[in-house]
């Protein structure tokens, strides 16, 4: 938590990479993500 309170920047770009990555599983189907 100390790292994202220094860079918030950083946290928010984890959060848009996670939410592409959400995004691309919920595209795609679950025995291809398995």
């Amino acid at each position: 938590m100390a790292a994202a309170t220094q860079d918030p920047s950083a946290c928010a770009r984890h959060y848009e990479l996670a939410n592409l990555y959400l995004s691309l599983i919920s595209e795609t189907p679950v025995s291809t993500a398995a």
